[in-house]
């Protein structure tokens, strides 16, 4: 059933997004639709620490963190259950 829904509206959102920007195609060859590769796309550009605290990406790491830490103190305090 997931499918023979999503399928139909995974290819009218690749009409829609070729339509929106042209190089949609270069990455839709690199990048398959529905399933994730094992390898990463190859890139020029490397990790740049300061770009980094710049968009202030950290903060869904902290956001990470303090979900998973409230998820573990769940488990083990009675009283948060």
């Amino acid at each position: 059933m997931f499918l023979l829904i999503y399928l139909p509206v995974i290819e009218l959102e690749e009409q829609h997004l070729q339509k929106l920007f042209p190089e949609f195609a270069d990455y839709a060859k690199r990048v398959p639709p529905l399933w994730p590769t094992a390898h990463p796309a190859k890139s020029d550009h490397r990790f740049q620490y300061r770009l980094y605290l710049k968009n202030r990406e950290y903060q869904a790491f902290l956001g990470f963190l303090a979900g998973t830490a409230f998820l573990i103190a769940k488990t083990m305090i009675p009283s948060l259950r």
